[in-house]
């Protein structure tokens, strides 16, 4: 009965927040990320040097994403922060790019043009893959690497990208 009631929990929360789907850092599907209290502060700054935008987001500390901003290509951002407040940057669609922690003086974090996963809803095998997986990363303003995994099995998928 408990699994019935849970898996009718997690299709309620996947139709309940499909505008907020993103495929998340390894980190944040474990519940490892949360921020800690901010006792020394310093900065960060992140250089986009990909060819799209990209987004800062501040995990709190439920573990939660909070956005901070849109960073244009070829722009950089600067945030005061704490040593203990994980950072997570994404693609476009929220797809994540990676997660940084502050050190003890500024850090400057690059993001070039690297592979990531995007969402793709239900793949079921390799020609399903090559079916689906060149669209997603086109809408993306990407190209598909020819890899792809599930997720949730039997739920979500994601394709793996490369920015143009």
């Amino acid at each position: 009965m408990r699994t019935l009631a849970s898996a009718a929990a997690l299709i309620w929360t996947i139709l309940a927040s499909t505008t907020m789907l993103h495929a998340a850092c390894p980190s944040e599907d474990a519940g490892l990320l949360e921020a800690r209290d901010g006792k020394f502060s310093t900065e960060i700054i992140v250089e986009n040097r990909t060819s799209r935008p990209i987004q800062l987001f501040w995990i709190n500390y439920d573990g939660e994403r909070v956005k901070y901003a849109d960073i244009g290509e070829g722009h950089e951002y600067s945030q005061q922060t704490y040593m203990s407040h994980p950072w997570v940057v994404a693609g476009p669609k929220n797809n994540c790019l990676g997660v940084y922690f502050p050190d003890g003086q500024p850090r400057r974090i690059i993001v070039e043009n690297v592979a990531y996963d995007v969402s793709a809803g239900t793949i079921w095998n390799d020609a399903d893959a090559r079916a689906k997986c060149p669209k997603v990363c086109k809408d993306d303003n990407a190209k598909w690497t020819g890899r792809w995994k599930t997720t949730a099995q039997g739920q979500m998928s994601v394709c793996n990208c490369r920015s143009n």
